[in-house]
């Protein structure tokens, strides 16, 4: 209603219009924390950036009302505005970071697709995989252990001193979070192994295997033709999920924290 009556009626009063126009964004605030409805991938980064949009909406439109009020000094209603639009030009600065950094990411999964296709990417490409490669070299990675079954987050090797950032330590535990809900809420299982986390672990890392070995493969500058010297010549005849959730070699390369969510979720 109140959307309905700031835009089909321009006759009414400004002050009117930003009072309902505050009152939508206080409503969709309200109902976006009660429900968060976006998917979980990146660490709940959709539902933070819709909650920082809607704070942004509504100190904007709370903003707005103050200055047309008349009530406050017009020089504090004028810094009052000028920061909300800065708020709102480094929210948009942000938007734009993350759209670049998934382009970036997108090109650098296409040159892994190609080398495992035995094709050749073209220069550009490659440069954006390098450039995606350094910034991996600075962020979490997770391994798992087989000898002694656990899960295993860490800094990269190149960054050993490093520590790990709570948002990384968010995306494994989000993956993880979000298996348990699947098997308990959605597949009705009322008895959980306790040896469920160790499937997950080894099941993620075995359908991740040849990705995992191929980026290294790209990084490391090896022909694309080199296919079957990337695995053991035992991993190689290991076709099904089963048989490589128990191979060594499925466990050799470790993986962001950002792609093991993705790849749980």
């Amino acid at each position: 209603f109140a959307a309905v009556t700031t835009s089909l009626s321009p006759a009414a009063p400004r002050e009117m219009r930003l009072v309902l126009l505050l009152a939508v964004g206080n409503v969709a605030s309200f109902m976006h924390h009660a429900s968060e409805p976006y998917d979980n991938q990146s660490g709940v980064l959709l539902d933070t950036l819709e909650c920082q949009a809607l704070r942004l909406f509504c100190a904007t439109a709370a903003a707005l009302l103050l200055g047309m009020s008349r009530t406050v000094n017009p020089d504090v209603c004028a810094v009052v505005l000028a920061t909300a639009l800065t708020a709102h030009l480094f929210f948009i600065l942000k938007l734009f970071r993350h759209f670049l950094r998934n382009i970036r990411r997108s090109i650098a999964d296409s040159v892994v697709a190609a080398h495992m296709q035995g094709m050749v990417a073209g220069w550009l490409a490659k440069c954006m995989f390098k450039w995606e490669a350094r910034v991996r070299q600075k962020q979490a990675h997770v391994s798992y252990r087989e000898d002694v079954d656990a899960i295993e987050v860490a800094a990269a090797p190149e960054e050993a001193d490093r520590e790990i950032q709570d948002h990384e330590q968010h995306f494994v535990a989000c993956g993880l979070a979000d298996c348990l809900v699947h098997a308990v809420a959605e597949c009705k299982v009322d008895r959980l192994s306790v040896r469920f986390l160790e499937y997950i672990g080894r099941t993620t890392f075995a359908l991740n295997t040849e990705r995992l070995q191929r980026e290294v493969a790209v990084r490391m500058q090896q022909p694309a033709w080199v296919r079957r010297s990337l695995h053991s010549q035992t991993a190689s005849l290991k076709s099904s999920v089963s048989l490589r959730s128990f191979d060594s070699a499925s466990f050799q390369v470790g993986m962001l924290a950002g792609d093991f969510q993705g790849a749980l979720n």
